[in-house]
């Protein structure tokens, strides 16, 4: 099974994960809208590689010398393609439609999941090539499923910024700006693990990188289900006490 055994491990974890909280945060008459977007958002992310981040590094190669630049652009290469492309499903009417105070969350939610999913594949792909991963049995690739699954969550995480402007007639490019802003801040520890910086070395740099991905999905659900007023993480029991509260 090797890397593609994980992946589908990592599609089913991350599709169940983040399907219950799009669901949860959506409207009833969004849900539909909401596995439309996250079935037109699958192919988003090998698209956005392959026709943009591939001939753009082509053309900044020959800019930049090795250094300080170099890492820069790095740093900066994933939330300036890949954030753009996410924004595509927009151009779906009805998906933008949906996009209303009640389903903001859980449409981004939705199209995020989707885009990550597309790059779960992409990923396990790319790796595959490499022969110390083709012999390797699948159970060595749980960073693999950590790092796959949280990606997915905060894929659509960085959404929320951009949907929220939408549906509460905000400055848009100011909410996209964040989520590329918080897609670099998520992203920053893996150049600064190639420079080395603080001379922490790479192990340590290392242990961060496990930690950092899944810290800040806990804390970006956290702030989202404040946002909802409450409504991701409310249960059951919660919901009758409030309907029975005078």
């Amino acid at each position: 099974m090797g890397i593609y055994g994980m992946a589908v491990i990592a599609t089913i974890t991350a599709t169940f994960l983040g399907g219950w909280i799009a669901f949860r945060l959506a409207n009833p008459e969004h849900k539909s809208a909401a596995v439309l977007v996250f079935l037109v958002a699958l192919p988003l992310q090998p698209l956005a590689f392959y026709l943009v981040r591939i001939p753009l590094l082509g053309w900044l190669r020959d800019l930049l010398v090795p250094g300080f630049a170099t890492i820069a652009v790095a740093l900066l290469m994933a939330p300036v393609t890949e954030e753009p492309a996410k924004w595509l499903v927009l151009l779906s009417d009805r998906f933008r439609r949906a996009i209303t105070s009640g389903s903001t969350m859980g449409m981004a939610m939705a199209a995020g999941l989707g885009f990550g999913v597309g790059e779960i594949w992409f990923v396990a792909e790319q790796a595959a090539r490499l022969p110390e991963v083709q012999s390797a049995p699948f159970y060595q690739f749980w960073g693999f499923l950590i790092e796959r699954v949280s990606a997915c969550l905060l894929h659509g995480l960085f959404l929320v910024p951009l949907f929220y402007t939408i549906a509460t007639g905000g400055n848009v490019v100011m909410g996209g700006l964040l989520g590329m802003g918080a897609h670099l801040l998520l992203n920053a520890p893996i150049p600064a693990m190639q420079a080395d910086l603080f001379s922490l070395g790479q192990a340590r740099w290392l242990a961060l990188l496990m930690f950092w991905p899944p810290a800040a999905v806990a804390g970006g659900l956290y702030l989202v289900h404040r946002l909802s007023g409450g409504k991701l993480f409310r249960t059951r029991r919660a919901q009758y006490g409030r309907e029975a509260t005078p």
